[in-house]
Protein backbone atom coordinates (compact mmCIF):
# COMPACT_ATOMS: atom_id res chain seq x y z
CA UNK A 1 0.00 0.00 0.00
CA UNK A 2 2.96 2.38 0.57
CA UNK A 3 4.70 1.55 -2.19
CA UNK A 4 1.04 2.61 -4.23
CA UNK A 5 1.04 5.62 -2.27
CA UNK A 6 4.21 6.54 -3.19
CA UNK A 7 4.28 5.59 -6.81
CA UNK A 8 0.25 7.66 -7.06
CA UNK A 9 2.19 10.34 -5.54
CA UNK A 10 4.87 10.66 -8.54
CA UNK A 11 2.08 10.07 -10.87
CA UNK A 12 -0.07 13.52 -9.36
CA UNK A 13 3.32 15.48 -8.99
CA UNK A 14 4.52 14.54 -12.58
CA UNK A 15 0.42 15.03 -14.00
CA UNK A 16 0.87 18.90 -12.73
CA UNK A 17 4.34 19.23 -13.40
CA UNK A 18 2.98 17.97 -17.51
CA UNK A 19 0.33 20.24 -17.28
CA UNK A 20 2.29 23.34 -16.21
CA UNK A 21 4.37 22.94 -19.49
CA UNK A 22 1.72 22.38 -21.92
CA UNK A 23 -0.14 25.37 -20.13
CA UNK A 24 2.88 27.68 -19.68
CA UNK A 25 2.10 31.07 -20.30
CA UNK A 26 5.72 32.18 -21.17
CA UNK A 27 6.29 33.33 -24.69
CA UNK A 28 9.51 33.37 -26.59
CA UNK A 29 10.91 34.20 -29.93
CA UNK A 30 14.34 33.65 -31.45
CA UNK A 31 15.18 37.07 -32.28
CA UNK A 32 18.10 35.79 -34.19
CA UNK A 33 15.59 34.73 -37.13
CA UNK A 34 13.90 37.89 -37.14
CA UNK A 35 14.16 41.39 -39.04
CA UNK A 36 13.77 43.94 -36.51
CA UNK A 37 14.10 46.19 -38.84
CA UNK A 38 10.96 45.23 -41.13
CA UNK A 39 8.54 47.28 -39.61
CA UNK A 40 5.68 49.52 -40.89
CA UNK A 41 2.54 51.50 -39.53
CA UNK A 42 0.09 53.50 -41.02
CA UNK A 43 0.59 56.92 -41.65
CA UNK A 44 -2.38 57.95 -39.27
CA UNK A 45 -0.47 56.34 -36.67
CA UNK A 46 0.06 58.42 -33.26
CA UNK A 47 3.45 58.79 -31.89
CA UNK A 48 4.33 60.54 -28.83
CA UNK A 49 5.73 60.69 -25.76
CA UNK A 50 4.19 60.44 -22.35
CA UNK A 51 4.75 61.94 -18.67
CA UNK A 52 2.87 63.08 -15.53
CA UNK A 53 2.51 66.44 -14.07
CA UNK A 54 3.73 66.29 -11.24
CA UNK A 55 6.82 64.35 -12.22
CA UNK A 56 7.25 66.61 -15.11
CA UNK A 57 5.98 70.25 -14.29
CA UNK A 58 7.02 69.17 -10.18
CA UNK A 59 5.03 71.60 -7.44
CA UNK A 60 4.86 74.91 -9.19
CA UNK A 61 1.82 76.56 -9.72
CA UNK A 62 0.52 79.90 -11.06
CA UNK A 63 2.94 82.88 -10.34
CA UNK A 64 5.72 81.09 -9.10
CA UNK A 65 3.84 79.41 -6.29
CA UNK A 66 4.39 76.04 -4.53
CA UNK A 67 1.30 73.61 -4.29
CA UNK A 68 1.24 70.52 -1.85
CA UNK A 69 -0.27 67.32 -2.91
CA UNK A 70 -0.49 63.61 -1.57
CA UNK A 71 2.89 62.89 -3.04
CA UNK A 72 4.77 65.93 -1.42
CA UNK A 73 2.93 65.18 2.21
CA UNK A 74 4.74 61.90 1.61
CA UNK A 75 7.93 62.86 0.94
CA UNK A 76 7.87 64.62 4.54
CA UNK A 77 5.85 61.61 6.26
CA UNK A 78 8.78 59.72 5.31
CA UNK A 79 11.62 62.47 5.97
CA UNK A 80 12.71 61.82 2.09
CA UNK A 81 16.00 64.11 1.60
CA UNK A 82 15.48 67.19 -0.20
CA UNK A 83 17.66 66.25 -3.17
CA UNK A 84 15.25 63.09 -3.68
CA UNK A 85 12.23 65.07 -3.43
CA UNK A 86 10.25 66.69 -6.51
CA UNK A 87 11.10 70.23 -6.15
CA UNK A 88 10.38 71.54 -9.65
CA UNK A 89 10.81 68.80 -11.76
CA UNK A 90 12.01 69.55 -15.44
CA UNK A 91 10.34 73.28 -14.70
CA UNK A 92 8.20 72.12 -17.53
CA UNK A 93 5.43 74.82 -16.40
CA UNK A 94 7.47 77.36 -17.25
CA UNK A 95 9.38 75.62 -20.20
CA UNK A 96 6.58 73.94 -22.13
CA UNK A 97 6.45 75.91 -24.98
CA UNK A 98 10.73 75.20 -25.70
CA UNK A 99 9.77 71.36 -24.80
CA UNK A 100 6.90 71.26 -27.08
CA UNK A 101 9.26 72.56 -30.17
CA UNK A 102 11.53 69.40 -28.98
CA UNK A 103 8.43 66.97 -29.79
CA UNK A 104 8.05 68.70 -33.22
CA UNK A 105 12.08 68.52 -33.96
CA UNK A 106 11.96 64.64 -33.45
CA UNK A 107 8.62 64.27 -35.44
CA UNK A 108 6.03 63.73 -32.27
CA UNK A 109 2.63 64.17 -33.46
CA UNK A 110 1.00 63.53 -29.98
CA UNK A 111 1.77 63.98 -26.78
CA UNK A 112 0.04 62.76 -23.50
CA UNK A 113 0.46 64.72 -20.46
CA UNK A 114 -1.76 65.22 -16.71
CA UNK A 115 -3.45 67.99 -15.58
CA UNK A 116 -2.76 67.75 -11.99
CA UNK A 117 -5.99 67.70 -9.50
CA UNK A 118 -3.66 69.76 -6.71
CA UNK A 119 -3.15 72.84 -9.18
CA UNK A 120 -6.90 72.99 -9.93
CA UNK A 121 -8.66 72.25 -6.93
CA UNK A 122 -6.17 72.77 -4.33
CA UNK A 123 -9.10 73.25 -1.42
CA UNK A 124 -12.06 71.56 -1.59
CA UNK A 125 -14.63 73.21 -3.92
CA UNK A 126 -12.68 76.06 -4.95
CA UNK A 127 -10.92 75.52 -8.39
CA UNK A 128 -7.76 78.30 -9.45
CA UNK A 129 -9.08 79.70 -12.82
CA UNK A 130 -5.61 80.86 -13.59
CA UNK A 131 -4.26 77.06 -12.89
CA UNK A 132 -6.55 75.76 -15.35
CA UNK A 133 -6.01 78.65 -18.28
CA UNK A 134 -2.60 77.80 -17.75
CA UNK A 135 -3.13 74.47 -18.94
CA UNK A 136 -5.41 75.71 -22.15
CA UNK A 137 -2.46 77.65 -23.28
CA UNK A 138 -0.40 74.06 -22.74
CA UNK A 139 -2.81 72.57 -24.94
CA UNK A 140 -3.32 75.34 -27.40
CA UNK A 141 0.17 75.81 -27.94
CA UNK A 142 0.45 72.07 -28.82
CA UNK A 143 -2.05 72.30 -31.09
CA UNK A 144 -0.83 75.54 -33.05
CA UNK A 145 2.39 73.28 -33.50
CA UNK A 146 -0.21 70.25 -35.41
CA UNK A 147 0.18 68.09 -31.94
CA UNK A 148 -2.51 66.27 -30.94
CA UNK A 149 -3.13 66.66 -26.74
CA UNK A 150 -4.04 63.88 -25.18
CA UNK A 151 -5.08 64.22 -21.15
CA UNK A 152 -5.26 62.36 -18.28
CA UNK A 153 -6.95 63.30 -15.51
CA UNK A 154 -5.37 61.40 -12.65
CA UNK A 155 -1.74 59.88 -12.37
CA UNK A 156 -1.08 58.97 -9.13
CA UNK A 157 -1.27 62.01 -7.42
CA UNK A 158 -4.30 64.11 -5.62
CA UNK A 159 -5.14 67.24 -3.06
CA UNK A 160 -3.92 66.97 -0.05
CA UNK A 161 -7.86 67.34 1.67
CA UNK A 162 -8.89 64.47 -0.72
CA UNK A 163 -6.07 62.49 0.81
CA UNK A 164 -7.61 63.19 4.35
CA UNK A 165 -11.27 62.52 3.55
CA UNK A 166 -9.35 58.34 2.87
CA UNK A 167 -9.25 59.29 -0.83
CA UNK A 168 -10.03 56.42 -3.11
CA UNK A 169 -10.00 54.02 -0.02
CA UNK A 170 -13.69 55.26 0.54
CA UNK A 171 -16.53 54.67 -2.44
CA UNK A 172 -18.05 57.53 -1.40
CA UNK A 173 -14.91 59.91 -2.49
CA UNK A 174 -15.27 59.38 -6.09
CA UNK A 175 -17.92 62.09 -6.68
CA UNK A 176 -14.58 64.67 -5.75
CA UNK A 177 -13.11 63.56 -8.68
CA UNK A 178 -16.12 63.44 -11.08
CA UNK A 179 -16.45 66.86 -10.13
CA UNK A 180 -12.87 67.77 -10.94
CA UNK A 181 -12.98 65.85 -14.18
CA UNK A 182 -16.27 67.54 -14.89
CA UNK A 183 -14.60 71.25 -14.26
CA UNK A 184 -11.67 70.29 -16.86
CA UNK A 185 -13.58 68.77 -19.19
CA UNK A 186 -16.23 71.86 -19.42
CA UNK A 187 -12.59 74.34 -20.46
CA UNK A 188 -10.73 71.47 -22.83
CA UNK A 189 -14.12 69.20 -24.27
CA UNK A 190 -14.07 71.52 -27.51
CA UNK A 191 -10.26 71.39 -27.97
CA UNK A 192 -9.16 67.33 -26.98
CA UNK A 193 -10.55 64.17 -28.67
CA UNK A 194 -8.86 61.99 -26.20
CA UNK A 195 -9.55 61.50 -22.80
CA UNK A 196 -7.83 59.59 -20.24
CA UNK A 197 -9.79 58.71 -17.05
CA UNK A 198 -6.94 57.21 -14.96
CA UNK A 199 -3.39 55.82 -15.57
CA UNK A 200 -2.56 52.48 -13.66
CA UNK A 201 -5.49 52.00 -11.20
CA UNK A 202 -4.47 48.62 -10.50
CA UNK A 203 -1.05 49.30 -10.34
CA UNK A 204 -1.59 52.31 -8.08
CA UNK A 205 -3.27 50.28 -5.93
CA UNK A 206 -1.16 48.07 -5.31
CA UNK A 207 1.82 50.14 -4.89
CA UNK A 208 0.37 52.13 -2.40
CA UNK A 209 -1.74 49.69 -0.29
CA UNK A 210 -0.43 46.37 -0.82
CA UNK A 211 3.25 47.28 -1.50
CA UNK A 212 3.24 50.91 0.56
CA UNK A 213 5.66 52.89 -1.95
CA UNK A 214 3.40 55.01 -3.10
CA UNK A 215 1.03 57.24 -0.28
CA UNK A 216 -0.44 56.56 1.85
CA UNK A 217 2.19 53.46 2.76
CA UNK A 218 0.09 50.85 3.28
CA UNK A 219 0.37 46.95 3.27
CA UNK A 220 -2.56 45.34 2.57
CA UNK A 221 -3.72 43.24 -0.49
CA UNK A 222 -7.27 43.26 0.43
CA UNK A 223 -7.17 47.53 1.04
CA UNK A 224 -5.66 47.61 -2.32
CA UNK A 225 -8.66 45.31 -4.07
CA UNK A 226 -11.03 48.53 -2.47
CA UNK A 227 -9.06 51.01 -3.86
CA UNK A 228 -8.56 49.51 -7.02
CA UNK A 229 -12.51 48.76 -7.28
CA UNK A 230 -13.26 51.93 -6.49
CA UNK A 231 -11.27 53.50 -9.12
CA UNK A 232 -12.79 51.33 -11.48
CA UNK A 233 -16.19 52.25 -10.64
CA UNK A 234 -15.21 56.13 -10.46
CA UNK A 235 -13.85 55.58 -14.21
CA UNK A 236 -17.08 54.34 -14.87
CA UNK A 237 -18.64 57.36 -13.53
CA UNK A 238 -16.85 59.76 -15.00
CA UNK A 239 -16.95 57.98 -18.41
CA UNK A 240 -20.50 58.61 -18.41
CA UNK A 241 -20.66 62.14 -17.13
CA UNK A 242 -18.20 63.53 -19.52
CA UNK A 243 -20.34 61.68 -22.29
CA UNK A 244 -23.41 63.34 -21.50
CA UNK A 245 -21.42 66.64 -22.07
CA UNK A 246 -19.70 65.59 -25.04
CA UNK A 247 -20.37 62.26 -26.45
CA UNK A 248 -18.06 62.88 -29.47
CA UNK A 249 -15.11 62.55 -27.83
CA UNK A 250 -12.83 59.63 -26.67
CA UNK A 251 -12.43 58.07 -23.00
CA UNK A 252 -10.13 55.41 -21.86
CA UNK A 253 -7.83 54.29 -19.46
CA UNK A 254 -4.84 53.01 -19.37
CA UNK A 255 -3.35 49.85 -17.59
CA UNK A 256 0.36 49.08 -16.53
CA UNK A 257 1.00 45.27 -17.89
CA UNK A 258 3.62 43.08 -16.08
CA UNK A 259 3.47 39.46 -17.66
CA UNK A 260 4.34 37.03 -14.14
CA UNK A 261 5.92 34.38 -15.10
CA UNK A 262 7.43 31.13 -13.11
CA UNK A 263 11.40 30.77 -13.08
CA UNK A 264 10.97 26.77 -13.73
CA UNK A 265 7.87 26.18 -15.73
CA UNK A 266 7.96 22.56 -14.13
CA UNK A 267 7.59 24.37 -10.48
CA UNK A 268 4.00 23.87 -9.49
CA UNK A 269 4.46 26.09 -6.73
CA UNK A 270 6.28 28.77 -8.49
CA UNK A 271 3.32 28.80 -11.28
CA UNK A 272 0.63 28.82 -8.62
CA UNK A 273 1.90 32.55 -7.11
CA UNK A 274 3.19 33.44 -10.77
CA UNK A 275 -0.79 32.76 -11.92
CA UNK A 276 -2.36 34.20 -8.83
CA UNK A 277 -0.74 37.39 -9.01
CA UNK A 278 -0.55 37.51 -13.04
CA UNK A 279 -4.57 37.39 -12.88
CA UNK A 280 -4.57 40.38 -10.37
CA UNK A 281 -1.85 42.39 -12.25
CA UNK A 282 -2.60 41.74 -15.35
CA UNK A 283 -6.42 39.90 -16.21
CA UNK A 284 -8.73 41.74 -13.36
CA UNK A 285 -8.94 44.95 -14.93
CA UNK A 286 -9.89 43.40 -18.66
CA UNK A 287 -12.32 40.95 -16.82
CA UNK A 288 -14.25 44.21 -15.64
CA UNK A 289 -14.56 45.86 -18.88
CA UNK A 290 -15.33 43.10 -20.96
CA UNK A 291 -18.01 41.31 -18.29
CA UNK A 292 -18.10 44.35 -15.68
CA UNK A 293 -17.60 41.80 -12.60
CA UNK A 294 -14.48 42.97 -10.57
CA UNK A 295 -13.11 39.57 -8.88
CA UNK A 296 -9.97 40.28 -6.54
CA UNK A 297 -8.86 37.09 -6.09
CA UNK A 298 -11.82 35.90 -3.77
CA UNK A 299 -11.10 39.30 -0.77
CA UNK A 300 -12.85 41.77 -3.26
CA UNK A 301 -15.65 40.95 -5.52
CA UNK A 302 -18.35 43.62 -7.16
CA UNK A 303 -20.43 43.94 -10.54
CA UNK A 304 -21.28 46.81 -12.34
CA UNK A 305 -23.10 46.92 -15.10
CA UNK A 306 -22.52 49.58 -17.27
CA UNK A 307 -18.08 48.88 -17.23
CA UNK A 308 -18.49 47.49 -20.67
CA UNK A 309 -20.05 50.75 -21.73
CA UNK A 310 -17.46 52.59 -20.24
CA UNK A 311 -14.59 52.46 -22.63
CA UNK A 312 -13.76 53.90 -25.49
CA UNK A 313 -10.46 52.70 -26.64
CA UNK A 314 -7.89 50.66 -23.97
CA UNK A 315 -3.98 51.99 -23.12
CA UNK A 316 -1.01 49.43 -22.86
CA UNK A 317 1.61 50.58 -20.17
CA UNK A 318 4.12 48.00 -20.91
CA UNK A 319 8.22 47.80 -19.77
CA UNK A 320 9.01 44.58 -19.05
CA UNK A 321 8.14 41.08 -17.08
CA UNK A 322 8.63 40.00 -13.71
CA UNK A 323 9.64 35.65 -13.25
CA UNK A 324 8.90 34.61 -9.40
CA UNK A 325 11.28 32.26 -8.05
CA UNK A 326 11.67 29.69 -5.32
CA UNK A 327 14.26 30.60 -2.83
CA UNK A 328 13.55 27.58 -0.33
CA UNK A 329 10.34 25.49 0.39
CA UNK A 330 8.38 28.34 1.48
CA UNK A 331 9.74 31.69 0.50
CA UNK A 332 9.63 32.55 -3.42
CA UNK A 333 10.51 36.51 -4.45
CA UNK A 334 10.53 38.59 -8.13
CA UNK A 335 13.63 38.08 -9.75
CA UNK A 336 15.11 37.90 -13.56
CA UNK A 337 16.52 35.29 -15.41
CA UNK A 338 20.49 35.18 -15.99
CA UNK A 339 20.45 35.58 -19.66
CA UNK A 340 18.10 38.37 -19.85
CA UNK A 341 19.47 41.65 -20.64
CA UNK A 342 19.45 44.24 -17.47
CA UNK A 343 17.44 47.30 -18.09
CA UNK A 344 19.10 48.82 -15.04
CA UNK A 345 21.00 48.22 -12.34
CA UNK A 346 19.95 47.12 -8.85
CA UNK A 347 18.70 49.64 -6.32
CA UNK A 348 16.76 49.95 -3.03
CA UNK A 349 16.16 45.81 -3.25
CA UNK A 350 14.23 45.93 -6.44
CA UNK A 351 14.28 43.35 -8.88
CA UNK A 352 15.73 44.91 -12.08
CA UNK A 353 14.07 45.34 -15.49
CA UNK A 354 14.47 43.09 -18.37
CA UNK A 355 14.46 42.74 -22.19
CA UNK A 356 11.46 41.13 -22.81
CA UNK A 357 9.65 42.43 -25.94
CA UNK A 358 7.60 39.38 -26.12
CA UNK A 359 5.35 40.51 -23.12
CA UNK A 360 4.13 43.62 -25.28
CA UNK A 361 2.75 41.10 -27.54
CA UNK A 362 0.81 39.11 -24.64
CA UNK A 363 -0.47 42.26 -23.08
CA UNK A 364 -2.05 43.06 -26.61
CA UNK A 365 -3.17 39.80 -27.27
CA UNK A 366 -4.82 39.81 -23.96
CA UNK A 367 -6.53 43.33 -24.25
CA UNK A 368 -8.17 42.42 -27.40
CA UNK A 369 -10.08 41.03 -25.95
CA UNK A 370 -12.34 44.13 -25.12
CA UNK A 371 -12.80 44.52 -29.03
CA UNK A 372 -12.03 48.11 -28.90
CA UNK A 373 -8.97 50.35 -29.95
CA UNK A 374 -6.04 50.03 -28.44
CA UNK A 375 -3.60 52.68 -27.71
CA UNK A 376 0.49 51.93 -26.56
CA UNK A 377 0.15 54.75 -23.44
CA UNK A 378 3.76 53.90 -22.27
CA UNK A 379 6.76 51.86 -22.96
CA UNK A 380 10.64 52.97 -22.40
CA UNK A 381 13.45 52.15 -20.60
CA UNK A 382 15.76 54.00 -18.47
CA UNK A 383 19.12 52.05 -19.73
CA UNK A 384 21.61 54.94 -20.38
CA UNK A 385 23.45 51.85 -22.16
CA UNK A 386 22.70 52.94 -26.14
CA UNK A 387 22.79 49.96 -27.47
CA UNK A 388 20.76 48.30 -24.63
CA UNK A 389 18.40 51.30 -25.29
CA UNK A 390 18.37 50.76 -29.45
CA UNK A 391 17.97 47.21 -29.11
CA UNK A 392 14.61 47.87 -26.39
CA UNK A 393 13.38 49.88 -28.85
CA UNK A 394 13.64 48.13 -32.14
CA UNK A 395 12.34 45.31 -30.91
CA UNK A 396 9.42 47.38 -28.79
CA UNK A 397 8.45 48.33 -32.55
CA UNK A 398 9.11 45.03 -33.58
CA UNK A 399 6.20 43.96 -31.73
CA UNK A 400 3.98 46.53 -32.63
CA UNK A 401 4.33 46.44 -36.37
CA UNK A 402 4.13 42.51 -36.15
CA UNK A 403 0.95 43.00 -34.05
CA UNK A 404 -0.73 45.20 -36.41
CA UNK A 405 0.01 43.36 -39.50
CA UNK A 406 -1.86 40.54 -37.73
CA UNK A 407 -4.70 42.65 -37.51
CA UNK A 408 -4.63 44.02 -33.73
CA UNK A 409 -6.07 47.88 -33.70
CA UNK A 410 -3.25 49.73 -32.28
CA UNK A 411 -3.73 53.33 -33.39
CA UNK A 412 -0.53 55.04 -31.69
CA UNK A 413 3.13 54.45 -29.53
CA UNK A 414 3.97 56.51 -27.03
CA UNK A 415 7.34 56.80 -25.72
CA UNK A 416 8.00 56.98 -21.80
CA UNK A 417 9.19 59.94 -21.33
CA UNK A 418 10.59 62.64 -23.47
CA UNK A 419 12.75 63.65 -21.07
CA UNK A 420 14.46 62.51 -17.87
CA UNK A 421 12.03 63.85 -15.37
CA UNK A 422 11.07 62.74 -11.46
CA UNK A 423 10.38 59.23 -10.96
CA UNK A 424 8.51 59.01 -7.53
CA UNK A 425 10.67 56.92 -4.43
CA UNK A 426 13.99 56.60 -6.92
CA UNK A 427 14.08 60.98 -7.00
CA UNK A 428 16.34 61.42 -10.20
CA UNK A 429 17.65 58.48 -10.37
CA UNK A 430 15.96 56.99 -13.27
CA UNK A 431 16.81 58.12 -17.27
CA UNK A 432 13.74 57.40 -19.50
CA UNK A 433 14.12 60.36 -21.38
CA UNK A 434 14.52 60.89 -24.78
CA UNK A 435 16.58 63.80 -24.26
CA UNK A 436 18.42 64.03 -20.88
CA UNK A 437 18.18 66.50 -18.36
CA UNK A 438 20.92 68.09 -16.45
CA UNK A 439 18.86 69.60 -13.25
CA UNK A 440 21.21 72.09 -12.10
CA UNK A 441 20.83 73.93 -15.22
CA UNK A 442 17.96 72.40 -16.89
CA UNK A 443 19.55 71.78 -20.13
CA UNK A 444 18.22 69.07 -22.61
CA UNK A 445 20.34 66.93 -24.84
CA UNK A 446 19.70 64.17 -26.87
CA UNK A 447 20.30 61.11 -25.55
CA UNK A 448 22.33 57.92 -27.77
CA UNK A 449 20.19 55.20 -28.47
CA UNK A 450 17.46 56.83 -29.17
CA UNK A 451 18.15 57.31 -33.16
CA UNK A 452 16.04 54.46 -34.30
CA UNK A 453 12.77 55.90 -33.01
CA UNK A 454 12.89 58.99 -34.24
CA UNK A 455 14.15 58.03 -37.71
CA UNK A 456 11.21 55.81 -37.84
CA UNK A 457 8.59 58.41 -36.83
CA UNK A 458 9.73 60.39 -39.24
CA UNK A 459 9.31 57.57 -41.72
CA UNK A 460 5.69 56.72 -41.11
CA UNK A 461 4.76 59.96 -38.96
CA UNK A 462 1.66 61.43 -41.08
Amino acid sequence: MKRFCKWMGQVILASVIIFFQLHSYELRWDWNTLNVHSVSFPHTFLWGCADSALQTEGVETVDGKLVENSWTAFEKQLNIPLEKRVGKACERWTRYKDDYQLLKKIGMNSYRFTIEWSKIEPIEGIYDEAAMQHYVEMVDELLRLNIIPIITLFHHTFPVWFAKKGAFENKQNSYHFVRFALYVFRHLHSKINYWITMNEPIGFALEGYYRGVYPPGKKSLQTAGYVAKNLLYAHVSTYKELKKMNPNVFIGITHIFNPLDAYYVWNPLEQAVARTFDYLVNKTVIKFFKSGTFDWAYLVRGYNEDAPQALDFFGINYYTHTTIKQTNILSLKPTHREDETLLDSPHDGRVCKTLYPEGLYRSIKNCAKLRIPLFITENGTASCNAAVRDEYIKKHLYVISRALKEGFDIRGYFFWTLMDCFCWRKGYADKHGIYQVNFQTQERTLRPGCEYLIQTIKQFSS
